[in-house]
């Protein structure tokens, strides 16, 4: 059972995995009070309006938890959400208590992975098809608390990063394709700088972290990181998609200067 500090009404619902237990004890009687009496609102993923929205939540059989002995005949507690775009949309968050699991997610819709694989599809953009996939396919197994498998393919997307930068630089003259053969990670993005977003240059650690994630965290572990090594990813992903956007935008001036340059020359 998950002892680590309990999290937020708002966590509890969108970011926790199904099933993790989290202890009730005379420490954290304040902040379990918190999601059995949530009433304020939730920005997430609305299925049928297909965009981000902030939900209005309301707490059902909230009545009968007057105290922590007392929480044990009430199993079952669920948080209602409306859309503040349209009230018949509806999110659920379903909570069950026992005086030997404590509390834990059992149900929710939409699901984490819901939610998450929208956000994810500006990724589209710059992932090649099997690289997308292995970055939803993480999404999925870690919304279904499979930690270790989830960072398995947050790393693949590193890597492939990496295989994509060693393509073009390859192609220089001066190329040392053998210190990069031999080399560790760290090595072969210091080779790579120049073809690699700066982020990733000055946070080359978080291949370790992935790694050592993989072969010897535990599965709780895992998910714990899970939410921050995605964001560092994404980190990278975003640089690349702005680089990709403001080399676009360049080659239109470029274009459009090179036109003017020529209807000058002509009017002259």
């Amino acid at each position: 059972m998950s002892k680590e500090t309990f999290p937020t009404p708002e966590a509890f619902c969108l970011n926790v995995p199904l099933y993790k237990e989290y202890s009730v004890d005379a420490e954290n009687i304040g902040s379990v009070s918190k999601l059995i009496r949530f009433d304020g609102h939730l920005d997430t993923y609305c299925p049928q309006c297909e965009s981000h929205t902030v939900f209005n939540c309301k707490t059902t059989n909230k009545e009968g938890w007057i105290d922590i002995d007392s929480w044990y005949y009430q199993p079952f507690l669920t948080v209602f959400a409306n859309c503040s775009r349209d009230k018949a949309h509806l999110s659920i968050y379903i909570f069950k208590v026992s005086r030997d699991s404590g509390i834990q997610k059992i149900g929710q819709h939409p699901s984490t992975a819901d939610s998450n694989l929208y956000d994810a599809k500006k990724y589209s953009k710059i992932l090649n098809t099997e690289d997308f996939r292995a970055f939803t396919k993480s999404i999925g197994l870690a919304a279904h608390g499979i930690g270790a498998g989830a960072l398995v393919y947050l790393r693949r997307i590193f890597e492939s990063l990496i295989k994509e930068a060693h393509s073009a630089a390859a192609q220089e003259l001066n190329w040392d394709e053998k210190a990069y053969h031999d080399g560790r990670m760290q090595d072969r993005v210091k080779l790579l700088k120049n073809y690699l977003p700066s982020f990733l240059v000055e946070h080359h650690r978080i291949y370790a972290v992935l790694s050592n994630g993989v072969h010897e965290l535990s599965e709780s572990q895992c998910l714990d990181f899970f939410p921050i090594l995605k964001m560092s990813i994404e980190l990278i992903l975003d640089q690349k998609i702005l680089e990709a956007e403001r080399a676009k935008k360049t080659d239109e001036v470029s274009q459009f200067l090179s036109k003017f340059d020529q209807i000058k020359a002509k009017s002259d």
